[in-house]
């Protein structure tokens, strides 16, 4: 399955909260605040949002695998990493990650 990027500055409602998004720059902003990532950790975040947004349960591995340059061969070791540092991002938003084990990744809202 490909994907590709939204155009920059859509707006959306997505789990309680109101989020835009900026390609060029690779920031998100959730309700107001802005939130900076890499470009690839920008592109994981936009499918897991379009995937809440698609009422779908979680990304795969294999569609996640797009948003690297070169896809690892320790990809899930390395999906890991990423998702772990972009959780610390979302939490101030009661927003986390979670594994969907053996199987891809899902964003969701986790209240305090």
């Amino acid at each position: 399955m490909s994907f590709s990027l939204p155009a920059s500055s859509s707006m959306h409602q997505i789990l309680g909260h109101t989020i835009e998004h900026s390609a060029d720059k690779h920031t998100i902003t959730i309700d107001g605040r802005f939130v900076n990532f890499s470009r690839t950790e920008y592109q994981l975040m936009i499918l897991l949002l379009q995937h809440v947004e698609q009422s779908k349960p979680f990304v795969l591995f294999a569609d996640l695998r797009q948003c690297f340059r070169q896809p690892p061969d320790n990809l899930r070791r390395l999906l890991s990493r990423r998702m772990n540092y972009m959780r610390e991002k979302l939490w101030p938003f009661e927003l986390d990650i979670v594994n969907v084990r053996d199987q891809g990744y899902a964003l969701i809202h986790k209240p305090a």
